[in-house]
Order: C-alpha cells, then sequence, then structure tokens
C-alpha cells in the first residue's frame, strides 16, 4: 500500500527544500502539499469554507512551485489548500485524510516571536500520531 505524505508549504525559500526531501525519502509515497491560509478568528464564515478555495486561493503560486520540483522528478503531487490556524489545520487534514507521515519545514523563530506565535513545527510534532520529520 502507498504511504500518504504530508507536506505542508508556505511562502519560505525554504518550502522548495522540504518537498523536494519529502520526494527523496518517500519514493514511492504519495505527496499532499498543504497550504494552509491563517483566518482571523471571526473571519466570514463563507471565507472560511474550504468549498470556497478557488474564489480566495493565495495558494497556487506556491503549488505550482512544488508541481514544478514534481515534473522534474516524473512524480505527481496533490494540492489542497485550507482556511484556519496551520497547526490545528494540519493536523485535522492528518486525521482525516489517513496520512503516513509528515514533513514540513521549521521556520527557527525565536525570542519573543516564538514565545507569542508558538511553533507550527513543534506544535505538529508533539501532537501528531504519525511520523514528522522537521526540515532545517
Amino acid at each position: 500500500m502507498t504511504e500518504r505524505i504530508l507536506v505542508p508549504i508556505d511562502d519560505t525559500p525554504l518550502t522548495e527544500k522540504v518537498v523536494e526531501y519529502a520526494f527523496e525519502r518517500y519514493s514511492d509515497g504519495d505527496i499532499i502539499a498543504l497550504h494552509v491560509v491563517t483566518m482571523a478568528e471571526d473571519a466570514p464564515l463563507e471565507l472560511s469554507d474550504v468549498s470556497h478555495r478557488n474564489q480566495y486561493d493565495p495558494s497556487s503560486k506556491l503549488f505550482e512551485r512544488a508541481e514544478k520540483i514534481a515534473n522534474d522528478q516524473g512524480r505527481r503531487i496533490e494540492s489542497v489548500t485550507l482556511f484556519g490556524s496551520p497547526a490545528r489545520s494540519i493536523l485535522q487534514y492528518e486525521r482525516e485524510e489517513d496520512v503516513d507521515a509528515i514533513v514540513l519545514g521549521s521556520h527557527g523563530r525565536h525570542g519573543m516571536e516564538r514565545f507569542l506565535l508558538g511553533s507550527v513545527a513543534e506544535t505538529v510534532t508533539r501532537r501528531a500520531p504519525v511520523p514528522v520529520t522537521v526540515v532545517k
């Protein structure tokens, strides 16, 4: 059975390295690129609904970069956009979509920024029941 590998992506330079690592490490796996658009808690319901992602999708450029990496390796990649808290959305997708592993990047927040915002990689690593690889 083919492994399903979740690869959360964002608009940082590290994203390409994370996608490349996922393809190298899981040469037979199905790779799923997930971009989470952070939404304010009081955002209109229609914007937080995944069915509206085509109306508001800043993810297209990110997915183009991930698809280019996949094409260069003769592979395919599935693209998913969710709206909400990044850590919460990643963990929810993992639970609901039967993911076997997660590969994500570390942004290296330090000091007050880390204290105030936390670390998505740290939260996912602590809470995910599947193996998590953090790429630096």
